[in-house]
């Protein structure tokens, strides 16, 4: 097992091992940290010896007294009582973040799990009553085509309808004989449907009068029709005025002749 650090109680290390030497010292440190890497330590002296890094007979000069920290596990290994429970104890430790960190996975796990199907529930709803909304529009459009019909042969403008008209700028009685005339045919044409064809005559005769191409045309025809009025207007009182002066001659030469 992989173990990058090793923890190391100072003070108590220093007064459990204050009768060894500094060779003895540094025997015990190395058995400590093979101890520590693989558990425990062998029981052959030509193995203890290249894991202490001295030769074979310093390592039996001292093995009396560093041995004596440890304990014997059987025939063939050794460990050392506080590297092992400290071992214990950072397994301990290990196994129960290994506990939380799964028990936080599973936990976020859960809550994505809720957090998708709330949304897709969610999803589900939304689309739900955008179909009922869209259902809703479609049968209202549906109801209002049911209710909307062609103009019927018999429509004939109300009192109403007249004066509305008649209130518009330009318009007189001729021309609301006209526009109806126009608009009758303008329905028929187009196959409109309506349902309210008063109505619809109001919106004909305000649009009529808002500068529509066709309102534009009716105002350049009542242009010229309003300047030849004017202009036959002007030329028989000229020729009024010239049977005057004609008149007026005659009557002067018929004094001189008498």
């Amino acid at each position: 097992m992989n173990r990058p650090w090793m923890p190391l109680y100072v003070a108590e290390f220093a007064i459990e091992t204050a009768h060894l030497s500094a060779i003895e010292t540094g025997i015990y440190i190395r058995l400590i940290m093979h101890c520590w890497e693989h558990g425990t330590i062998p029981r052959d002296d030509r193995r203890l010896a290249l894991i202490a890094h001295c030769d074979p007979r310093l390592w039996h000069q001292y093995r009396g007294t560093v041995l004596q920290f440890f304990d014997i596990v059987d025939a063939s290994t050794m460990q050392h009582q506080k590297t092992s429970a400290e071992l214990h104890r950072c397994d301990e430790i290990s196994n129960k973040r290994k506990a939380a960190a799964q028990q936080m996975h599973s936990n976020c796990t859960a809550i994505a799990e809720q957090l998708h199907t709330h949304a897709r529930a969610s999803s589900q709803s939304q689309s739900q009553s955008q179909r009922e909304e869209k259902n809703r529009g479609s049968l209202s459009r549906s109801r209002a085509r049911e209710r909307a019909t062609p103009m019927s042969a018999d429509f004939r403008l109300t009192q109403a309808d007249v004066d509305y008209a008649l209130r518009q700028p330009g318009w007189d009685r001729g021309r609301v004989q006209s526009e109806f005339e126009r608009f009758c045919d303008h329905a028929a044409a187009k196959g409109s449907v309506y349902c309210n064809w008063h109505a619809a005559w109001r919106n004909w005769t305000t649009s009529r009068y808002q500068g529509g191409s066709n309102g534009s045309v009716y105002r350049q025809k009542r242009h010229a029709s309003d300047t030849a009025r004017e202009l036959a207007d002007e030329l028989r009182s000229l020729e009024r005025a010239a049977a005057i002066d004609g008149e007026a001659d005659w009557l002067r030469g018929g004094r001189n002749g008498g």
